[in-house]
C-alpha cells in the first residue's frame, strides 16, 4: 500500500468515524444550530474529499501529483475570479459558486469533468447552506430562486 493511497484512506475513515460520534450529538434547528453541525458538515466534507481523491486518478507518482497545481496558468485564475466576482450578483451565488469552482478544478488542478462537476457541486452548495442558511447570510438568489 503506497502512502498515497494510506492518505485517501485516512481521509475517508476518519471522516466517517467523526460523521457517526457528530450524528450523536444534538443537530437543533436552522435558526439555533446545536453542537452535531460544525463537525457533522466537517466530516461530511472531508470524507468526500477522500472519496473523490480515491477515484479521481490512478496512483499516480508524487512528483507529478505535487506538481498539479502549479501548472495552472495564474492568469486563468486571475480570469476565472474576475468573472465570478461579475456574475455573482447577475446569475446568483450558487451558480456563481458552482461555475467558479468547476472552473478551477477542471482547467487549473486538472480534475477529470465528472470529478470537478461532483466537487464544485458539493463545495458550493456547502457553502451556500452554512453561510446562507445556517449564518443566514444575504446570498444572491439565482435561477434556482434558493
Amino acid at each position: 500500500m503506497t502512502k498515497e493511497l494510506t492518505g485517501r484512506l485516512v481521509f475517508i475513515v476518519v471522516g466517517l468515524y467523526v460523521l457517526i460520534l457528530s450524528w450523536r450529538l444534538p443537530f437543533g434547528t436552522l435558526e439555533r444550530p446545536g453542537p452535531a453541525v460544525f463537525p457533522f458538515v466537517l466530516s461530511l466534507l472531508l470524507t468526500l474529499i477522500g472519496i473523490l481523491l480515491l477515484f479521481e486518478h490512478p496512483l499516480a507518482p508524487a512528483a507529478e501529483h505535487a506538481t498539479r497545481v502549479s501548472e495552472g496558468k495564474p492568469w486563468e485564475i486571475v480570469l476565472f475570479t474576475a468573472l465570478f466576482v461579475l456574475l455573482f450578483e447577475r446569475i446568483g451565488y450558487l451558480e456563481a459558486a458552482c461555475l467558479y469552482l468547476f472552473l478551477l478544478l477542471f482547467r487549473v488542478c486538472r480534475f477529470t469533468w465528472w470529478v470537478a462537476s461532483g466537487a464544485a457541486v458539493a463545495i458550493a452548495l456547502t457553502s451556500w447552506l452554512i453561510f446562507g442558511k445556517v449564518l443566514g447570510l444575504q446570498l444572491p438568489a439565482g435561477f434556482l430562486r434558493l
